[in-house]
Order: structure tokens, then C-alpha cells, then sequence
């Protein structure tokens, strides 16, 4: 009876379960089919997530030859290895960013692909690193095509951007391996009769994060004061610190960490994270230990040190003062040598 209990309860729990699994499975197949491919047009831009396939046809005729150049050919894969008419990448990552070329005889067909573009808002600065990939979206409705422009400062006079940078009708402006000249302003401006409507994008650009090490004494008295400093080449959007593996560090100011009077317990490993701006990776220091002896000893050994430091000092002065005692007895000599010479002429 109990046997025949307990595999009722199962098999009601398995039909309570059963519309969440089967819903479960068919969002799960959606998700991957809306991300299995990112499709190309040429002479358009095409926006990727991290981890889409892309699939680039060229549109060449049967039993043409086609080259393809770009910064992802290296590992991609081809419908046909003789005519390479369409081109497959699997997992995309933000460095196969870039403009791909299908050249054959009618072409060449240009591909320009973001992946994992960093999405700049309207009305607001957005600050990204250094080669890194930005998205702005004018938000004209269906079939209104838009101009863009773009000026570097204020002053300057308002340029028109290379159509290869757009998706249809230019609704979306991308930019791949963003330099410093790509800083300034961009608008966006539909549609082509008054009145209009202009967006403006503001981007500003970083440098990337580098190095990022902890500067300060490794080992001090207790109760002696303590500054660690977190070095970091290139910018930093914020710095935050850890001790050990909590985050909880007290006297914290930015990249600086003030212990005033050292205790055994400020003793540990260190490190300082520098957050990087929008397109850039987190950058940790290598760890920094503290040591904080608690001997009675200390401050004397300290000072024992600088006195020693210091006879050496004082031995190092007396030389100097005993060669030039000397050369004044040898100067002495010679004059006294020459007043007698001038005597008997």
C-alpha cells in the first residue's frame, strides 16, 4: 500500500510539472534560434550579440570563386571550400568586430559587424574605451531615412559619415575600434523637410586600463601611519579595494587607503580593482601584503638603523675634510719653497 502511495504522489507530481517543462523547452528552443544566427547585408551594418553565428553571403554566381578578408576569416568556416560563396563564424566575441570583404569577380561586397556594441544614449556622454564598438539609434519611425553628421569640438563645421556604417534607411549609426578622432558630437537629423527632428550623441574616449599595482611600505610598526596606493596606467572609471576577500576596508579615498595608527590586525594581503569605462574589462593588481609588527622592539631596531645610517654619514664627511687639510700642508710647503727661491735671486 505504501509502495502504490508514493508512486501516485510521483505521477501527480509529474503531471503538475509537465505544462512548466514543456513551456520551459519551447522558450528554450525560441532563445536559441533567435540567437543562432546574425545575418549580414552588404554595404549595411550588422549588429551581433556575443556568442550569434554569423553568416555572411556574398551573392556571387555559381561556380565563382570568392576570397573573403576580415578579422575573423582565420577561424571561419565555408558552405563550400572551393567557391566560399557564404561565410559562417561561430561564437561571435567583441574581436571579430570589424569590416569583412567578399572579393570576386563582380565584386567586392563590404560587411560591417558589431559585436557586443556599446549602446550610447541620446542626451547623455558616453564615455568608452579605446577600441571598443558603440551603437547610436536616431529612433525615426519605419522608412524615414535619416542624416548623420559628426564634428569633433564645437567650433568645428559638421561632416556627413560613410553610408557603410548604417543599418536600412540609416536608423542606426555603429562604429567599430573606436579612436580618439571619433570623439565629439553626432547628430542625427529627420526627416529631410522641415520641420525636423535632431538627436544628439556625445561620446568621449578612454584610454584602456593597462597596469594596475599597490604602492606603499610592506612592512611597518604598529601604531605608525600607513598609505597604499592604487596605481593605475590609463582610465579608471572608479577604484575599489579588497583585503583578503572581504571588500569592507575602511579609510578608503579613491585610489588611496590611510591607515593612521597600524594595528597587527591591518596586516594582510591587499589588492585595488580599476573599473574600467564602457567597452573595457576590470583590471585587478597583483596582491600587496602588509606586514605590522607588534614587537616591543620595534621602533628601537628602527632607530638603531637610522644611527648606524648615520655614523657612516658622519665617516663619509671626515674624508673629504682630511684631503683637503692635506693639500693645504702641501701648498703651504711649495710657497714656503718659492718666497725662499725669490730670496737668494
Amino acid at each position: 500500500m505504501v509502495h502504490q502511495s508514493c508512486r501516485g504522489r510521483r505521477e501527480l507530481l509529474i503531471m503538475s510539472l509537465r505544462p512548466a517543462l514543456v513551456c520551459f523547452l519551447l522558450l528554450s528552443l525560441t532563445r536559441m534560434a533567435e540567437s543562432d544566427d546574425c545575418d549580414g547585408t552588404a554595404d549595411k551594418v550588422q549588429f551581433c550579440k556575443v556568442g550569434d553565428k554569423l553568416k555572411l553571403t556574398s551573392g556571387a554566381a555559381s561556380g565563382t570563386q570568392v576570397t573573403w578578408s576580415g578579422t575573423g576569416v582565420t577561424r571561419a568556416t565555408y558552405d563550400d571550400d572551393t567557391e566560399q560563396k557564404v561565410l559562417e563564424l561561430a561564437g561571435l566575441s567583441a574581436a571579430d568586430s570589424g569590416k569583412y570583404t567578399a572579393t570576386y569577380t563582380g565584386g567586392p561586397k563590404n560587411f560591417l559587424i558589431l559585436v557586443g556594441a556599446v549602446p550610447c544614449d541620446e542626451g547623455q556622454e558616453c564615455k568608452v574605451v579605446k577600441g571598443s564598438s558603440i551603437e547610436m539609434v536616431s529612433g525615426a519611425g519605419s522608412g524615414i531615412t535619416v542624416a548623420w553628421t559628426h564634428k569633433k569640438t564645437p567650433g568645428e563645421t559638421a561632416k556627413p559619415i560613410l553610408d557603410i556604417n548604417f543599418t536600412d534607411k540609416k536608423e542606426k549609426l555603429g562604429l567599430f575600434n573606436v579612436k580618439a578622432e571619433n570623439a565629439g558630437t553626432y547628430e542625427a537629423k529627420y526627416p529631410s523637410t522641415a520641420p525636423q527632428t535632431t538627436k544628439t550623441f556625445t561620446v568621449s574616449v578612454q584610454d584602456p586600463i593597462t597596469t594596475v599595482k599597490i604602492e606603499g611600505k610592506g612592512s611597518v610598526c604598529a601604531g605608525r601611519k600607513v598609505i597604499l596606493e592604487c596605481k593605475v596606467i590609463g582610465d579608471a572609471k572608479e577604484v575599489t579595494w579588497k583585503k583578503g576577500t572581504t571588500t569592507q576596508i575602511t579609510n578608503v579615498n579613491g585610489n588611496k587607503v590611510t591607515i593612521n595608527e597600524a594595528k597587527p590586525e591591518d596586516a594582510g594581503k591587499y589588492t585595488c580593482r580599476a573599473e574600467s569605462y564602457l567597452g573595457g574589462q576590470p583590471v585587478d593588481s597583483p596582491e600587496f601584503t602588509l606586514a605590522v609588527s607588534a614587537a616591543v622592539d620595534c621602533e628601537k631596531q628602527q632607530k638603531g638603523t637610522n644611527s648606524s645610517t648615520s655614523i657612516i654619514n658622519n665617516n663619509e664627511e671626515e674624508e673629504p675634510s682630511a684631503a683637503r687639510a692635506a693639500s693645504c700642508s702641501v701648498a703651504l710647503v711649495v710657497m714656503t719653497s718659492l718666497l725662499q727661491l725669490c730670496w737668494m735671486v
